[in-house]
């Protein structure tokens, strides 16, 4: 008999099970396409050499192109859930912030809700079941089938603005300013989601995905930040006394 978690009763460790039976799921329909096409294989062979029934397919995936991709149905409801529990932000007129309180704005941590969403980034990535062992198998099956490439494009755009609403509800953003902050936010994640991207798919990589966008968040902040440095100008404009010969830039 088949060990079939798409059928067994709520139990202890079933999530970690259901999550394994994706990703050999995902693995298999990858190796399938990459060696036969997405027409080369019928869902149910794909299910008997992955030892589940198609029942359980379909509880995942909506179809064999989602399967190669790594769309399964609804996994991350406990990232979204986490993320949305972390709220930033109250109205301003609670914290008592003068002006933008009497416009009823609201006051939002921008470090924390960038690393929230990061983190919800790299859940998503993992969901996808790509590790650097992985990412042979997922461009060959791409190659193969290259009309998935605009199913993975919409996709991402999908996700971007999913992302803009689930900031714009978790921080309680109203007015015009206050939702424009929510598509900033997120336009910035998802560049450096893509970058990561570019440096994860690179044949030689052996960085997993958290890492590398860890990394080049940071160089992100570190950039941002160098804004409040002194220039050579405002050193100069600060401190008049001292000898321009002396003045230094950062």
């Amino acid at each position: 008999m088949h060990d079939d978690p798409g059928t067994q009763p709520p139990a202890g460790g079933v999530a970690h099970r259901q999550r394994r039976a994706r990703q050999r799921l995902t693995s298999a329909a990858r190796r399938l396409t990459a060696e036969h096409g997405l027409a080369g294989f019928t869902v149910q062979e794909l299910c008997d050499g992955v030892g589940v029934s198609r029942r359980t397919f379909f509880n995942y995936f909506s179809s064999k192109d989602d399967a190669v991709l790594g769309f399964a149905k609804g996994v991350d409801e406990g990232q979204v859930a986490a993320f949305m529990a972390g709220r930033t932000s109250g109205a301003a007129a609670e914290a008592g912030a003068g002006a933008e309180a009497e416009a009823g704005a609201a006051t939002v941590d921008p470090g924390r809700l960038i690393d929230d969403l990061a983190a919800l980034a790299v859940a998503h990535f993992d969901e996808m079941g790509l590790t650097p062992d992985d990412t042979a198998e997922f461009i060959a099956a791409l190659q193969r089938e290259p009309a998935l490439l605009p199913a993975l494009v919409r996709s991402g755009q999908a996700e971007q603005q999913r992302f803009v609403a689930l900031v714009v509800e978790r921080e309680g953003l109203t007015g015009e300013r206050d939702r424009a902050l929510a598509d900033v936010a997120v336009a910035i994640v998802g560049s450096l989601v893509r970058l990561s991207a570019d440096a994860f798919f690179v044949e030689t990589n052996t960085r997993p995905f958290d890492e590398i966008l860890q990394s080049t968040l940071a160089t992100a902040k570190r950039l941002l930040n160098a804004e409040q440095a002194p220039t050579r100008a405002n050193t100069q404009q600060t401190n008049p006394s001292q000898p321009k010969d002396l003045v230094t830039t950062p």
